[in-house]
């Protein structure tokens, strides 16, 4: 009898336990989903209100148009970061990358384009080398396994005789 109360109440404390890790994982992304939705309410808000035609308008059509596009922001996925982004000006774009420098640092223009368009700019080519090594060794191996079992490229390129 003192046993199956000890386990019944070890189940207990285990219960407690998970219910209070999964609350204490869960009240994060609560929290923070009602700070955006109330973020997202006073940027429409001020949007709304910063447009001279929303002048005519009462308390309660503002609220309930706010209220509206809070929703259909929120279900959009739209945060108030979105919605205050703002392009820079060519001028502001020039004077942001007129500290800018050559990241290739003398590696021929190809290698240097090629660089960029995999997203690995730098001074050091490390990276590209290392991407481009392994992928010769990749190569390699499969033509190394193909060959083992008798997968040999023999007369694929060889016209046919009359």
């Amino acid at each position: 009898m003192i046993h199956l109360m000890g386990s019944r109440s070890s189940s207990a404390f285990r219960f407690l336990i998970l219910a209070i890790l999964f609350s204490a994982c869960i009240v994060p992304f609560v929290a923070r989903a009602q700070s955006s939705d109330a973020d997202l309410n006073a940027t429409i808000r001020a949007a709304i209100t910063s447009d001279p035609r929303s002048q005519g308008m009462t308390e309660a059509q503002l609220e309930a148009l706010v209220v509206a596009l809070t929703k259909q922001a929120s279900e959009q996925g739209v945060t108030a970061q979105d919605i205050q982004w703002r392009p820079l000006s060519a001028e502001d774009f020039a004077a942001s990358n007129a500290g800018t420098t050559n990241t290739c640092s003398g590696l021929p223009a190809f290698f240097c384009s090629i660089d960029e368009a995999f997203g690995l700019s730098g001074p050091y080519g490390f990276i590209a080398i290392t991407l481009g090594l392994t992928s010769a060794v990749l190569l390699f191996v499969i033509g190394m396994f193909l060959h083992r079992h008798g997968h040999h490229v023999t007369g694929a390129f060889v016209a046919p005789t009359p």
